[in-house]
């Protein structure tokens, strides 16, 4: 499932983030969410996306795979948990993570959290 085209590649050399109008997301891989999240695609190059995402307190995914997409996420704000493979990760304000491509993992906000998530290839997954 590659919705690429769904994403408008970035032309400029720099991206005032006030520009970019946050997505609200509903679900990601097909997979509902609970709570609320918003997205602003910030980059979209030939192999990478950058998102900014910020998270409500309580928002969830239940246990997904993006096939052929790694993921690395640097939290600025708030507290997440990631379940990569079975293993917990908690992650708060300076902290990174990382799940590797085709991998299954859930996803929980555990406080009010802003966090930027670089995935490659470029795909739109919400």
């Amino acid at each position: 499932m590659d919705m690429r085209e769904e994403l408008e590649r970035t032309r400029a050399f720099l991206v005032e983030g006030n520009s970019v109008e946050p997505q609200q997301v509903g679900a990601v891989e097909g997979r509902r969410a609970s709570g609320s999240c918003a997205v602003k695609p910030l980059v979209v190059g030939e192999r990478v996306l950058m998102l900014e995402v910020r998270m409500t307190a309580g928002f969830s995914l239940p246990e997904h795979a993006h096939e052929g997409m790694e993921s690395a996420m640097y939290v600025v704000s708030g507290v997440m948990e990631w379940v990569v493979d079975g293993v917990p990760c908690v992650a708060s304000a300076g902290d990174a993570a990382y799940h590797p491509a085709g991998v299954p993992h859930t996803t929980f906000c555990r406080e009010d959290a802003v966090f930027v998530e670089i995935k490659s290839p470029p795909r739109k997954v919400w």
